[in-house]
């Protein structure tokens, strides 16, 4: 298997403004909340988008089916879901609901995942073409019988500076990476402590680069997750092979 690693784990700090209940873009514009939860007993949710702008502004909605290949985002169009309205005008002060909602039951038996990207329209105004801002928001459908996610760590070393840290979710729901912590075993020398901001979707793998001091001959590390909502448990003791 060919591996894509990521990006150095410190770069992932500035991912970090996603966790707020709400994300103001595009010079005023407000859309909450920032995900949605669907399944057989809960089809219908929605997203508020409200304008904080002088001037009407042009919105237009897309859905995408959300996969992943080796860590990598793959977002095709889809029309899986009913979403509506696709494209509004939203005047100064007002809030527009976006609704989505369940074509069918679910039967898939791992969460299915979407994203839904609400994009201003650029428009040409006396200052200029503005910039077109877009945001996109995850959308999972559990299955009808969700077991939940489950964690499996490796690690292997990839130079004399850096090793990877390795997340395959096995289970049938996402897991929802915030932060890890990683330290050496025994000797509780740490490697890494701070933002890790990821998706691992269903049956899919992320890796993380950590470096680690020249020299290093540790071989077996702790590594600590905190998720969405909580803490991922029971830590992970791994060994380099």
């Amino acid at each position: 298997m060919k591996w894509h690693p990521q990006v150095l784990i410190s770069a992932a700090i500035c991912l970090a403004a996603f966790f707020h209940a709400s994300a103001a873009f595009a010079n005023g514009l407000t859309v909450f909340p920032l995900r949605a939860d669907l399944s057989a007993q809960t089809r219908i949710a929605a997203f508020n988008v409200k304008s904080g702008e002088a001037t009407p502004t042009l919105m237009q909605v897309h859905l995408y089916a959300w996969t992943q290949t080796n860590g990598i985002d793959q977002l095709v169009p889809s029309d899986d879901l009913l979403v509506g309205p696709p494209i509004f005008t939203l005047p100064p002060g007002q809030t527009q609901l976006i609704r989505v909602g369940l074509r069918n039951v679910p039967t898939s038996n791992r969460e299915t995942t979407y994203r839904i990207v609400i994009a201003e329209v650029p428009t040409s105004r006396l200052s200029g073409l503005t910039f077109a801002f877009r945001l996109s928001m995850p959308i999972f459908v559990s299955p009808p019988t969700p077991r939940g996610p489950r964690a499996e760590w490796s690690v292997d070393k990839i130079d004399a500076l850096h090793i990877r840290l390795i997340l395959d979710n096995a289970g049938d729901q996402h897991i929802h990476v915030v932060s890890l912590r990683v330290v050496t075993v025994p000797d509780q020398a740490s490697i890494f402590n701070g933002s890790a901001v990821a998706y691992v979707l269903a049956g899919e793998r992320r890796t993380w680069v950590v470096p680690v001091a020249r020299g290093s001959v540790a071989r077996s590390f702790r590594i600590d997750a905190t998720i969405e909502g909580g803490v991922l448990n029971p830590p992970a003791f791994v060994k380099m092979p």
